[in-house]
């Protein structure tokens, strides 16, 4: 077959031929592909899901960090200890309980101490959940980069006949880049970005 077409076009023809083909398919195809992805707006919209989906995972984490609630029966003692630590009675208890080596504002001092450290270890928590969605927010970019290079490279020999007819012919498979996309990312090409999210 090669011989009787070498007969009607010359060899530098069909070489020429041969290497634009393999410089579409390795090269200009999947620049275009990627290209295209950006330009469509497909990598933003990828961008905005992670986004949405991290956040959504963010919110679900925080809403289980336990509140730091006071006991109601130890915040009613600790009223009654304060209102009743300048009175006659509260001097005489102060006066009893140093003997024993405590006082009322012992006590009391150990009470909000307890209530520091939960409110404390709730910042902590509640902080350390905020770092680590903004980590994975910042990994939005690198993930859809990477869902778009899975899906040009699933459909580079599209992208090359693309490329290679000037945009002329679109074939089916790169005439829904929607789809494209959403069967990249549902390869697991790119779950080493994504991480837990």
């Amino acid at each position: 077959m090669f011989g009787q077409i070498g007969e009607v076009a010359p060899k530098a023809v069909l070489i020429g031929g041969v290497a634009y083909a393999a410089i579409n398919w390795a090269w200009i195809g999947p620049e275009i592909g990627a290209r295209t992805l950006r330009a469509d707006g497909h990598i933003a919209q990828c961008e905005r899901g992670f986004g949405k989906s991290v956040l959504a995972q963010a919110r679900d984490e925080m809403s289980k960090i336990p509140l730091p609630t006071p006991d109601p029966e130890k915040e009613m003692a600790a009223r009654a200890i304060r209102g009743m630590a300048n009175s006659p009675l509260g001097t005489f208890f102060n006066m009893a309980g140093q003997q024993a080596g405590v006082s009322l504002q012992d006590t009391l001092s150990v009470y909000e101490a307890q209530k520091r450290s939960a409110k404390a270890a709730y910042e902590r928590a509640l902080k350390a959940a905020k770092a680590k969605t903004t980590a994975k927010l910042g990994k939005a970019g690198d993930y859809c980069g990477c869902v778009a290079d899975a899906a040009v490279s699933e459909a580079q020999n599209e992208f090359a006949i693309y490329s290679g007819t000037l945009t002329l012919f679109r074939p089916a498979k790169i005439r829904d880049l929607d789809t494209l996309m959403i069967h990249a990312q549902a390869g697991n090409a790119c779950t080493h970005i994504k991480g837990d999210v």
